[in-house]
């Protein structure tokens, strides 16, 4: 994950992935997703993905949440490719 400003970064390896809600809000469709990491970066105490997709079921944000809100940190690019196959897996993005 990226810290706001780039000031951190660490690359990391998500274990434990579970969708846990998915809400419909209007055209989206937002997936809440938990996970697991060995090292957490600082700043970061209990993280978790919020996936919106559009109508077409296609991500268009990835947005790192820590407690349940929004925080400072970005997923890299790694990251996003391990939540984008977890999603297919789930059968909830098509290849």
């Amino acid at each position: 994950m990226i810290s706001h400003g780039f000031t951190q970064f660490q690359e990391s390896k998500f274990k434990q992935l579970k969708v846990d809600d998915k809400v419909q809000m209007g055209q989206w469709l937002h997936v809440y997703i938990s996970f697991q990491v060995d090292t957490l970066p600082e700043g970061l105490s209990e993280p978790s993905a919020l996936i919106i997709l559009n109508q077409e079921n296609d991500v268009v944000q990835m947005v790192v949440q820590d407690e349940g809100c929004d925080s400072e940190f970005k997923f890299t690019e790694g990251e996003q490719q391990q939540l984008t196959e977890f999603l297919r897996e789930q059968g909830i993005v098509k290849e």
